[in-house]
């Protein structure tokens, strides 16, 4: 029987990997209602390595296909993107784009932000240790992601110079926490 997201979306970290360690393999859990998978959740589900999703709708499925996630009713197809995720307990994410992200054609396209959309989190922050430069796109992509991201400001973290300078003097250091 599936297990129902709201009775353990809002479970201390503690109670709920409890929770989980006592499903059995193939166990699901129902989303159904769902708009904002909490990270917690996925940290929990991804370490269980056994659950998938049911129910999944809108950005959600898209934010459990960037965790990599299974969902019941859908074939694992992973989109390529230029950035990792990262994961720290409770529920922390860090974002970090690879070195070829100014090139990617579809950064700032739907695959690349709206994913999370379907995410609650504590913090999110975008790491930029592997971005010397920055491009129009990867700004757009930027600015998406704090749009998606709302209410939470996101923060950059490990800005070089050259992309610290870019964004002060496009006037992006209030919308984008340096």
């Amino acid at each position: 029987m599936p297990i129902p997201l709201l009775q353990i979306g809002s479970l201390s970290n503690d109670d709920l990997r409890r929770r989980l360690e006592s499903v059995p393999p193939g166990e699901s859990i129902d989303c159904n209602g769902v708009k904002r998978l909490p990270l917690a959740v996925l940290i929990a589900a991804r370490d269980h390595g056994m659950l998938t999703f049911a129910n999944v709708h809108g950005p959600a499925r898209s934010t459990l296909t960037i965790f990599r996630l299974p969902i019941a009713d859908a074939h694992p197809s992973f989109p390529e993107v230029p950035f990792l995720i990262e994961t720290h307990a409770p529920d922390t994410l860090v974002i970090k784009p690879k070195a070829n992200a100014t090139t990617f054609p579809n950064l700032s396209s739907h695959p690349g932000h709206d994913w999370l959309q379907g995410l609650t989190a504590g913090s999110i922050t975008i790491d930029l240790t592997a971005v010397q430069q920055i491009n129009s796109v990867v700004v757009a992509w930027m600015l998406r992601l704090a749009q998606d991201s709302a209410p939470l400001r996101l923060k950059l973290s490990k800005v070089s110079r050259q992309v610290e300078t870019q964004l002060r003097q496009l006037r992006l250091d209030h919308i984008l926490a340096l």
